[in-house]
This record gives C-alpha cells, structure tokens and sequence, in this order.
C-alpha cells in the first residue's frame, strides 16, 4: 500500500482551502456532500487523457470561468516565458485542444475511494485526512511523469486541494517557478489565503490588505490585471442617456435568496412611484447550485428580466449601471465611468464602498440628479481603481 506520510505541514496545505471548510462540512454531518465532490474530483484526474509537457511553463485552469480569465492575460504570459502550454483539471468543451494530467492508475482511485467510503460511513475526520493524503501521493507520481520539465506553472487558484498537490509535488524541485494569478478581488484572507504558490502575482495594493502565505518563501507582486485596463478607463463617471431606457445589469452572488431579493426589490422600484423606464438582465454567478431551479423562478416572479451569458467585460460596455452585493464585475463597470449600486456598500474607501457607489434604493431618485452626484464621488471611485487595479 502507498506509504502516506502524513505531516501536518501537509494536511494544512491539502485541507486549509476556506479555512479548513471541509472540516466544518463533515462536523455539521455533509458527509454525503464531502463524499461525492472528492470523488468527481478524483474521477476527473482517472479520466485524464495523459501527456507530458513539452514546454518549459504549463498554465493549469479548473474549470470554464478560469479558461475564460487565462485566455485574457495569454498573450502578456507569453511575452514574458514564451510558448505556455495548458493544461485543464476535466475536459473542457470550449477548450478541446488543452492537455489533461497522465491519468492516474485504477489502484489510486480505489484506495481514495476507500478512504472517501469511510469518511461516509464514519464521519470521522482521520478518513478524510488519509483520501486526501492518497490523492496527494498519487499526484506525486502523476507530476513525476508528466511535468518533469517543467520549470514555471502558473495557476489561478491555488487553494483547492487537488492544485495544491501539485504544487506541493512541484515544491520538492527547487528549481520550479509557481504562480497564482488573482483572478477576483480579494475580499477575504479566509477563503483566498494563505497563498500556496511561491508568488501571488495581484492586481492591486489592495490585495495586500489581506494577503498571506502558507510559506516563508512564497510573495506578493503587484502586476496590473489586464494591460487593456489602462486604455478602457475613463476620466469621469458616464451619465446614463436622457430619455433613454436605462439598461441595468444585474450580478449577484450564488445565493438564491439573494438574487430574489434583489429582482423583487427591483421590479418594486420600477413599476411604483418613480415609473422608471428599465430594460434589466441578470448575469448568473458561475458557482450557482441549482441554477435551472433558480431561472424557473425568475421566469415565474420576473418575466420582465432577460438573462446575459456573455463575458462581463463585454456586458460592462452594453449596460449604463450595475447592480451587485459585492461581485468583481463592479470593477468593469467603475473602469468604464459606469455607476454601480451596491446591495450593502460599506463606509469606508475599500469595497464594496458608499463613496463610489450608491445604495440600490437610490436607483429611482437619481435618475432627475445623476451628473451631480457622479462628479462628487469621482475622486473616490479613481483612488479605488489605483488601488484595486493600479490604473
């Protein structure tokens, strides 16, 4: 049987994602839940297709939202290492040309299995901490195979489990480069940090407020996000068209609750005293469970409202304002001089803030004064973009 070497060094880089969330699962009884994430996790990793690197610097993405992120910063990776060869954790039908990790051998999936079985049945954490240990081992020989030339891997996500055994895999060769590239800004040290990577390449000063590392050699950059960033920004906020239907977007968090909450909030606002003239859509968070349930409602309780699918980027340009809790998209739309309202914007100068954003109840009543109130929080929403995106 594979010699699992537990440490505790280990344990806390294969199960500190979330601050040890899956602790907290498996004590509030989601055994069921832990048991079959980890084992379509590990079943993406037995289905792997095989192959060996054949460049010096790998790209490693989990995922379609990643893919989406990676292919934005391609060409700037590129100028700086040269050919990037990528490589996805599952099959990814957008991206059939990427590479998977050489496939791992039936007696590795049988002993996770094992482990995750117990865990099931148990509920006890020592199972758990043995799959993961299992999982780990048996990256080590996947990496082993695959990535032996590898001298640079660059990842957007370095807290899930199975990338971090790879990392943790690739650590043991002191001449390999690891990155984790923010992806999302950083609103929490719990479920972003510490960093397992050994660089932590951030958009902004602001990622430094919550920043940490698993390792003493691991860093921070500061790099930018995209280099069309720069050119995008505007000087001034933009006021939305007089007479004009305003075109609002709406990006809300996973939860169910929340986005019903907001859409009857909306519609309220709307259709009553200020008779608002709106065209809405909705742009559903990547991580929503349960999302045909969620677009039934919507259907039902919302029939005004359409659904967008496409990259935000691209959305920021179509709608006039955005209406969120505290997504990345508000980014876009403050790049681009768009005014965002906030579900629960903060005091302060960081995010999401009252001082470059508007409470979602002052929808209406702006619309007669929108110039005025644009310029005055100006000044703000520039210091937050230099800070989140330094722009």
């Amino acid at each position: 049987m594979t010699n699992l070497r537990p440490t505790l060094k280990k344990l806390r880089i294969l199960a500190g994602e979330g601050d040890f969330h899956c602790y907290r699962l498996l004590k509030l009884g989601r055994r069921g839940f832990l048991f079959s994430k980890y084992l379509l996790t590990t079943l993406s990793y037995f289905k792997g297709t095989g192959g060996c690197a054949t460049t010096r610097t790998i790209a490693f993405v989990k995922g379609g939202n990643q893919l989406r992120y990676h292919r934005h910063v391609a060409e700037q990776l590129e100028s700086d290492f040269g050919e990037v060869q990528l490589f996805t954790s599952s099959r990814l039908s957008v991206c059939p040309a990427s590479l998977m990790l050489p496939r791992l051998s039936v007696l590795d999936v049988l002993l996770q299995f094992y482990f995750l079985l117990l865990t099931l049945l148990t509920g006890r954490r020592r199972y758990l901490n043995l799959y993961f240990l299992a999982f780990e081992a048996a990256i080590v020989k996947t990496v082993g195979t695959g990535f032996q030339a590898v001298e640079t891997l660059i990842c957007y996500n370095d807290q899930p489990y199975d990338v971090a055994a790879i990392l943790h895999a690739l650590h043991d060769h002191d001449t390999c480069r690891t990155i984790v590239i923010q992806h999302g800004l950083v609103l929490s040290e719990k479920f972003y940090f510490p960093s397992i990577a050994r660089e932590f390449w951030a958009w902004g000063e602001l990622s430094r407020t919550h920043y940490c590392a698993r390792d003493q050699f691991s860093r921070i950059l500061i790099k930018g996000r995209y280099n069309e960033d720069v050119i995008i920004k505007r000087d001034n906020f933009i006021v939305p068209g007089a007479g004009k239907p305003l075109r609002i977007l709406v990006a809300p968090s996973y939860f169910h609750d929340e986005v019903k909450q907001t859409l009857e909030s909306l519609g309220n606002m709307l259709s009553g005293e200020f008779g608002v003239k709106a065209s809405v859509a909705i742009k559903f968070h990547p991580s929503t469970k349960f999302a045909g349930l969620l677009k039934l409602w919507c259907v039902r309780c919302a029939p005004w409202m359409s659904e967008e699918i496409e990259p935000m980027e691209e959305l920021a340009d179509k709608y006039d304002v955005l209406v969120t809790k505290n997504s990345t998209s508000a980014v876009d739309f403050l790049l681009r001089g768009k005014p965002v309202f906030f579900l629960e914007p903060r005091s302060d100068e960081e995010f999401p803030s009252i001082s470059y954003g508007f409470k979602l109840e002052q929808l209406s009543p702006l619309l007669t004064n929108f110039s005025t109130d644009l310029c005055n929080k100006n000044a703000s929403r520039e210091k937050f973009l230099r800070l989140a995106l330094n722009v």
